[in-house]
């Protein structure tokens, strides 16, 4: 047996890091909506469907005995026009969440320090501010992965013992009135998965960092055989702290509030802790919330950062093959380029507040699903020869379940 060192302890919170961001503060608001009996399904069914989806991709990246990440492993099996579309899709599954995330860090920020004393000012539109407070988690990334995983490990620390304590400490305020069962008939009960589903998918999801980590075990270990079980070993205790993490903080935080204080909740647009310290009356939460926002945004911009930079290097990559470029590219200048192009355009919509996020939110369900289920799945099944009746049978799953997350929302709407 593979003993399991620090690095792969810092490894599996890199994935933590990547799948749980702010999000998480909203997902017992979404959650309770859709009704418990949905909520409950979809907890018995989710770290399998997450863990086998994730191994999928991971499985691809490593058969692969150079260094390829997910952009170049479709253009080596799929050929370039396929390849180009896949990647426009890695790329807006990765770019949609941290243009997302990065609107909201300055703001994030700014709030803390006004909370603190610190400052009365409004700086979140402040160009300045915006430069220095998004610069800095880039020139994290731009250093060496050591230093990386070394600063996310830090950051992770705040934001697990805080939500850990806050779970924890509503145990005694659980209560079974406070839960909706939602439409207790069939159709109640798909929508409120189709609904809850996705949702939960999406926020368990670490795609973004999975090429970063093969490259790293490959570079540093010969053996194949060990690299694999590292890796593997890692997706799957990975997904199972994310999954049992998240659902205890939707557990507690529904049994803990009256149903009708969420659904108020999420038409104003609150958080689960604000619900929490107006409902509970603590005021400590008043506090420590800017703290848990700010960790899980920042932890969650640097590990989909890995997946933006991988496909946006990619899309530039397959353009120049495309367009038949004969001279040699040097892959640091394009890396350089990746790196401008991400930081300005997070930059003007941090500064600007564009609508953007409103048009970039629909592309990130369908985009995340088709990568993670639906590629990995056809890609196997392209060699359905190699597959056994059990792995056949889990390509086919995985590829229905993408595509019923991917038109989820749009069932939703029109039945």
């Amino acid at each position: 047996m593979i003993r399991i060192r620090f690095r792969d302890i810092e490894w599996i919170f890199v994935l933590f890091g990547t799948a749980v961001g702010a999000g998480i503060l909203f997902l017992p608001l979404q959650a309770s909506i859709s009704g418990f009996i949905p909520l409950i399904i979809c907890s018995v069914i989710i770290f399998p469907v997450v863990y086998l989806a994730e191994r999928n991709l991971t499985e691809i990246i490593l058969k692969e005995e150079e260094n390829l990440d997910i952009t170049e492993v479709f253009y080596k099996k799929l050929g370039h026009k396929f390849a180009f579309i896949s990647t426009i899709i890695y790329f807006l599954s990765c770019y949609t969440v941290i243009i997302a995330y990065a609107d909201a860090l300055p703001n994030t920020v700014s709030e803390a320090l006004n909370l603190y004393g610190i400052t009365q000012a409004d700086f979140s539109k402040s160009p300045l501010f915006c430069f220095i407070i998004l610069i800095i988690p880039v020139l994290i990334m731009v250093c060496r992965r050591e230093l990386m995983l070394n600063i996310l490990s830090i950051i992770l620390y705040p934001l697990i013992i805080c939500i850990l304590i806050i779970s924890f400490y509503l145990i005694p305020e659980w209560n079974i009135n406070n839960i909706n069962l939602g439409v207790c008939s069939l159709k109640g009960i798909f929508l409120g998965l189709l609904t809850v589903f996705p949702i939960l998918v999406f926020s368990l999801n670490f795609c973004q960092s999975i090429s970063q980590m093969v490259f790293y075990y490959k570079e540093r270990n010969d053996n194949t055989g060990i690299v694999n079980r590292k890796v593997i070993r890692n997706v799957f205790i990975g997904t199972l702290f994310i999954t049992f993490f998240t659902l205890f903080f939707i557990y507690s935080s529904i049994l803990a509030v009256p149903a009708e204080k969420i659904e108020n909740a999420s038409k104003a647009n609150l958080s689960i802790l604000s619900v929490i310290a107006n409902s509970k009356g603590v005021g400590v939460l008043h506090y420590i919330a800017p703290i848990i926002a700010l960790t899980a945004i920042l932890s969650s911009f640097l590990g989909v950062f890995l997946g933006t930079l991988e496909s946006c290097n990619g899309l530039i990559l397959q353009a120049l093959k495309g367009l038949k470029v004969k001279h040699s590219v040097n892959q640091k200048f394009i890396g350089w380029i990746s790196i401008g192009f991400i930081f300005i355009s997070l930059y003007i919509v941090a500064v600007c507040d564009l609508k953007i996020l409103i048009i970039l939110g629909f592309f990130t369900a369908p985009s995340i699903a088709i990568l993670v289920f639906i590629l990995p799945s056809m890609l196997k099944l392209f060699k359905k020869s190699e597959l056994n009746y059990k792995d056949f049978t889990i390509q086919i799953l995985l590829l229905c379940l993408g595509l019923v997350i991917t038109s989820g929302y749009i069932i939703k709407t029109f039945i």
